[in-house]
């Protein structure tokens, strides 16, 4: 269980190219990765007094559950004279919102060509605009920021293709297709920044459009999400269109596992598992359980579409279900 952080992570962000994130894969690979992404699988343990910040290194010692038995009126047992034990502490606070969580891209699309849905920033190794939504994989096109420019040989089904000479914005550039419907093109917009496009189902004239388009100018508060309390401390470790994550503000992304997940299933197909108990989550209901070391509740949304939500055990009930209670989702850009 120790490296579900590097799985996720290898699922939703080196596939992104072949399976662009947010986009509901057919396979069961994909069905586990989401589901994963909102289940925590660390156990905080430790005084109650001191705050606990897991990285991805750290869970295969804290999987193993050494706190102290407990009686069933919740003392500890011990042998000797009474001992303070240490308590089980939630690694876990919230508080209302004063601003919104989200991701940027340090340009903006001025074009987007018909048939594609507004651009999204999503965020996995890093932040990215996609242009896609959760069930509909026919038509998407996803735009990146690299240090050095892009190597075409990694680039899923492209690896063979010859790449043509264009002109972006000025600059020299490169572009490939694949499958008639695949067009992927890169060029060096500053003397450190490398941009692509990933696209599928759209026209060389709309991508060379909408890349002459993209302006310097930040985008950001795209997310389907909005949320009336946020943990405290932390920060976005993850967005996609159908999930998002949350670790310590203090944490390094690529070798931290996030404490709090929030997925949607848009298909409305996730189901509670055996043993939950029906609670209601604002004006919706739902259900609770315990998974892979995670605190969750399923909530039933209007029109079908159910949305899971994760925190550590240790963390109350009644605070799971308040975050969950003030999370509104627009399924529309889903």
């Amino acid at each position: 269980m120790h490296d579900i952080a590097d799985e996720l992570r290898r699922v939703l962000a080196d596939r992104a190219l072949e399976a662009p994130p947010g986009l509901e894969l057919p396979s069961a690979a994909k069905d586990r990765a989401r589901r994963r992404a909102t289940r925590n699988r660390v156990t905080y343990a430790g005084l109650a007094t001191l705050a606990v910040v897991i990285g991805a290194s750290a869970v295969p010692m804290l999987l193993h559950d050494n706190r102290p038995q407990q009686h069933p009126g919740g003392s500890p047992a011990t042998t000797g004279p009474p001992t303070t034990s240490p308590a089980s502490a939630c690694a876990v606070q919230f508080a209302s919102a004063t601003t919104q969580p989200t991701v940027s891209f340090p340009y903006t699309p001025t074009f987007v060509p018909t048939g594609l849905p507004p651009a999204s920033v999503l965020r996995t190794y890093a932040d990215f605009i996609m242009h896609a939504r959760q069930l509909d994989d026919g038509v998407w096109l996803k735009v990146e920021r690299h240090d050095a420019a892009p190597v075409l040989a990694d680039v899923p089904g492209l690896s063979t293709a010859p790449p043509q000479s264009v002109r972006i914005r000025g600059h020299a550039g490169k572009l490939a297709t694949g499958d008639g419907q695949t067009i992927y093109v890169y060029w060096q917009e500053t003397s450190d920044t490398w941009l692509s496009i990933h696209s599928v189902g759209v026209s060389r004239e709309d991508v060379l459009r909408y890349a002459d388009g993209l302006q310097a100018t930040p985008l950001s508060g795209t997310e389907a999400y909005h949320f009336d309390l946020v943990p405290v401390d932390m920060d976005l470790h993850e967005s996609l269109h159908y999930s998002m994550t949350f670790a310590p503000s203090s944490a390094t992304p690529a070798t931290t596992e996030p404490l709090i997940g929030v997925t949607v299933d848009k298909a409305g197909t996730t189901q509670p598992p055996p043993g939950s108990t029906a609670v209601q989550v604002g004006s919706n209901p739902g259900h609770l359980s315990t998974q892979d070391g995670g605190r969750n509740v399923l909530v039933d949304l209007p029109g079908g579409a159910k949305m899971e939500v994760s925190v550590p055990i240790g963390c109350a009930d009644a605070d799971l279900v308040s975050f969950a209670a003030g999370i509104t989702v627009d399924l529309n850009s889903i």
